[in-house]
């Protein structure tokens, strides 16, 4: 702590006192903070030196314990940190369990904070948790269920329906082909076309999409982060 009449005395009372002088001139040091008080007309000076990454490294604590070392870690804490998942139970994420209709439509309504009056257009959601989402998305105009008045919330969301709830909730413009060899007669195609152009998806590889392909937690939260993002 140092005190003083003006700035440069307090610097050359910090660089006189061979403690302080070592922490100015630290490498290691990238941030600082101070603090100023002011006492019958006397500053008093206090300066906090740190560490940025051994500071974040104390201070992060990673909400799940199953995710370590999954291309899609990052976007699974993202998605958290939003308040958009809590993870499969208090500890987990399941990043390789599929996504379900149901789960997909309450991690859809969440992110894009969809409102609507949730009406009963589904007869088979009624014992669902997400029921209030799947209205949602409904009264929405996101979907219109698997069969005229069903949902099947339980049923795992594909990845061509995946492109279908994005481009209709970011009213994605339509798209030349993609050159995906394996969407020909999906009624995903052009979502899927849309979805490439805006470059929230590349596809399963280079060449091919995978329309009719489960969507996994972890995928669903990468499609997500970078839905958000666009």
């Amino acid at each position: 702590m140092g005190r003083g009449g003006n700035i440069e005395t307090l610097h050359q009372a910090f660089m006189d006192s061979p403690g302080h002088r070592d922490n100015l001139l630290n490498p290691v040091y990238d941030l600082v903070g101070i603090g100023v008080v002011w006492s019958e007309g006397i500053p008093y000076v206090v300066e906090v030196f740190m560490d940025p990454i051994e500071e974040l490294r104390v201070q992060f604590s990673p909400p799940f314990s199953d995710d370590d070392g999954s291309v899609h870690e990052v976007d699974i804490v993202a998605l958290y940190e939003r308040g958009i998942t809590r993870g499969c139970d208090d500890t987990r994420y399941c990043p390789e369990r599929p996504v379900t209709r149901g789960e997909m439509a309450s991690l859809l309504v969440r992110s894009f904070g969809l409102k609507g009056s949730p009406g009963d257009i589904f007869g088979d959601d009624n014992a669902s948790v997400h029921e209030s989402a799947i209205e949602t998305l409904a009264a929405n105009g996101i979907t219109s269920g698997c069969a005229p008045g069903r949902f099947c919330p339980d049923r795992g969301v594909t990845r061509g329906e995946m492109a279908t709830f994005l481009t209709r909730i970011l009213d994605l413009p339509a798209a030349s082909s993609a050159g995906f060899k394996d969407i020909a007669g999906s009624p995903h195609a052009a979502a899927i076309n849309s979805l490439a152009a805006s470059g929230i998806t590349k596809g399963c590889t280079a060449t091919t999409f995978c329309p009719n392909q489960g969507v996994t937690r972890a995928q669903v939260a990468s499609f997500l982060v970078r839905a958000l993002q666009g």
